[in-house]
């Protein structure tokens, strides 16, 4: 049983190796989406952490890390690169 993608030039069934493509792709999709997801509960553990010193730092450290992370998703470059692409 092969697993691995085959080569360009070795391609003999065009649909099989697209169906294999498409499936690699969606596994980096996933692995990309856990991957942020994790990023996400780091940085908010870390602001959460600010709530063993006063329960008002807490709620600042959150409302920063909501705020850097809205500006790092919804107002950056790649972000804006990506909304002419689909227009």
């Amino acid at each position: 049983m092969r697993v691995a993608i085959p080569q360009p030039e070795k391609i003999e069934d065009q649909a099989r190796a697209e169906a294999q493509a498409e499936l690699a792709a969606d596994l980096c999709n996933l692995a990309a989406r856990h991957y942020q997801d994790g990023m996400h509960a780091y940085y908010f553990g870390s602001a959460a952490c600010s709530g063993f010193a006063h329960p008002i730092g807490l709620v600042v450290a959150g409302l920063w890390v909501v705020a850097i992370l809205y500006r790092r998703e919804f107002r950056s470059w790649a972000f804006a690169v990506l909304g002419r692409i689909t227009d």
